[in-house]
């Protein structure tokens, strides 16, 4: 019957409509249910972690033997293992080498983990800590020469053990060695048939982060190894960015596009104080900046010429100008942040322009045009040329010596160049007459203080560019290397300050502090060390996000170590990983079809 018929229809949609609603709510709450006890990582998209930091110059290789700046070290010490560290206490910690012993005072024994690998997968061995040290014994390198002459047979004990005898005893070898000494892969390197010029475009280390990318001049990035023997990190990435301006880099850290930069003392500490979600933090530093002068041209190899520079130069008015005095006028051209070493009590050379002045009188450098400038004793034109480095802190620095000696009648000519043009002059072509630069020292004074003023260094490519050369020194530096004692080493690199300070082949300004700038919102456990700052392989392991979310589901117990490292924790995060925006969500939705569900049964 038509009526019936349409009764049983409309019977039949309602029946539908209910069971298919009730259907969809048990659905709904078994969902919630899996959603609730679920470890919080399957539902919770994880954002990749980047680190982002900046360089003020592109680095010039990625060659890990012939590396020859600050910023190649740096970079070269993420993607390569050293076999010792430094940590934040100052003190020798296992790197690649769990365990060293002196048999004899020529003779060392090195032990290596036996849990790391190389970023292409092959374990490291003593086949490969074996032929870096014949490396670095064989060939002559920009900064380990030193270690190179000390070396004589290298011995594969076992697979994981190496045994180094030595020429003599050499005092500084594992302190050198925690600092720039890169280990390699035997494997790739032994097939590489001039090293020299091997520019090392795709690098396999072992070290916490494995090489990616480098657009020259750009960026070069870096991603995480998750095989790292000491634990992979807790960032996926790391970007550097090279941003030649300092104004810029500070410009990115305050809108959120670079996460951490080193900046120079001055005001922009103080704006960077104030700015939200920025924290300025300081590291022992072991930098000195200086004067430093081509010997084989004249007059600079005349000592008291160097001298009338010396009287030329207000050290504190550039430690007040340039750095707003944070740091402090220097004095020994060893740093005293290396207390052990630093000898306080050598000459000084107190800002006198008039003495000065008398100097350069009596050596014949006078005004015989009345132009403002001194003339050579025979009245020829005399400009210094004054090559320095077109970024960061350089031109500046630069400008205010030159400024200095000026004022004391002496015509400079500044010629601004690209951090790798000055190298090349300084090390390679020697075509400057005087020059400011800068050293960050080592944990160990020996590769700077040897390689800089032992006269053997004076070469093409040696860190000796100013050709001093001193008997005495050389005989000095020769000895503390031997000297096995802690007090008679002491002693004897005492003496080279002293002599250095009354050759004045350097002159040396001041001791700048390290100080960073890091972004607070984005990421935390930035560690200071020595020598190196922030930019070490102890932050770069411990970096985590600066809000972190626990991800543990609530059914297991956090170790110990998970629980020190996400100590911060998203207060809008339940334990279960849920966000509770989401939760609330989904039990509204719930309530709202069990509401339906309730009055579609009265209808």
């Amino acid at each position: 019957m038509p009526g019936l018929n349409k009764v049983y229809i409309k019977g039949s949609l309602k029946d539908s409509v209910v069971k298919n609603l009730r259907n969809f709510t048990l659905l709904l709450v078994v969902i919630l249910l899996v959603l609730i006890i679920m470890p919080s990582s399957s539902v919770v998209a994880q954002e990749e972690k980047t680190v982002k930091y900046a360089y003020a110059a592109d680095i010039n290789t990625l060659n890990p033997f012939y590396w020859t700046t600050v910023a190649d070290l740096d970079l070269l010490r993420i993607i390569y293992d050293t076999p010792f560290r430094i940590g934040p206490d100052g003190m020798l910690h296992p790197g690649l080498v769990e365990s060293y012993e002196f048999k004899n005072s020529t003779y060392i024994v090195f032990r290596l983990v036996r849990n790391a690998t190389w970023h292409d997968g092959v374990p490291v061995t003593a086949d490969d800590l074996k032929f870096t040290l014949e490396f670095v014994r064989d060939h002559t390198l920009p900064y380990l020469g030193s270690v190179g002459e000390a070396l004589n047979i290298i011995e594969k004990i076992d697979n994981y053990t190496v045994g180094v005898k030595l020429k003599y005893p050499f005092s500084p070898l594992p302190l050198v060695m925690a600092d720039i000494f890169l280990v390699t892969p035997k494997h790739i390197w032994e097939k590489i048939t001039n090293p020299q010029q091997f520019a090392n475009p795709n690098p396999v280390g072992s070290g916490p982060f494995k090489f990616v990318e480098r657009k020259t001049g750009e960026y070069i990035l870096l991603e995480k190894n998750t095989k790292y023997f000491k634990g992979a990190p807790k960032v996926d990435k790391l970007l550097l960015k090279i941003i030649p301006s300092l104004d810029s880099q500070v410009l990115a850290l305050k809108s959120g596009e670079l996460d951490m930069i080193e900046i120079q003392p001055g005001p922009i500490v103080r704006d960077l104080m104030s700015t939200p979600n920025v924290s300025v933090m300081t590291a022992p530093s072991t930098y000195i900046y200086y004067v430093d002068f081509n010997l084989r041209r004249y007059p600079m190899n005349i000592r008291d010429f160097r001298k009338a520079i010396a009287y030329a130069i207000d050290k504190q008015q550039i430690l007040n100008i340039l750095l707003l005095g944070m740091g402090r006028v220097a004095d020994s051209l060893i740093v005293p942040s290396l207390p052990l070493w630093y000898n306080p009590n050598v000459t000084k050379y107190n800002y006198d322009p008039k003495k000065a002045k008398e100097i350069l009188d009596n050596l014949g450098f006078k005004d015989i045009d009345n132009d403002g400038f001194r003339e050579f004793p025979n009245g020829t034109k005399f400009v210094l040329n004054m090559p320095t480095a077109n970024v960061d802190i350089w031109p500046r620095l630069t400008e205010l010596v030159a400024n200095m000696l000026e004022a004391i009648g002496l015509k400079v000519k500044i010629t601004p160049v690209e951090p790798g043009t000055l190298i090349d002059i300084l090390l390679n072509k020697w075509d400057f007459d005087i020059n400011v630069f800068g050293w960050r020292l080592y944990f160990d004074p020996d590769a700077y203080i040897y390689e800089s003023f032992h006269s053997s260094r004076i070469r093409k490519g040696g860190l000796n560019w100013s050709g001093y050369s001193n008997s005495t020194v050389d005989k000095l530096l020769d000895d503390q290397r031997k000297a096995v004692n802690i007090e008679e080493r002491k002693q004897l690199l005492f003496r080279v300050q002293e002599l250095l300070a009354d050759d004045l082949p350097w002159i040396p300004l001041v001791y700048p502090d390290m100080i960073f700038a890091v972004r607070t919102d984005t990421f935390k456990g930035w560690v200071a060390i020595p020598r190196y700052g922030l930019r070490n392989v102890y932050s770069w392991i411990n970096l985590r996000p600066a809000i972190e979310v626990i991800t543990t589901p609530v059914y297991i117990t956090p170790s110990p170590i998970l629980t020190q490292t996400t100590t911060q924790i998203a207060t809008a995060t339940p334990v279960s990983g849920i966000p509770l925006e989401i939760m609330a969500s989904i039990i509204i939705i719930v309530i709202a079809v069990a509401i339906i569900v309730l009055i579609m049964r009265r209808r």
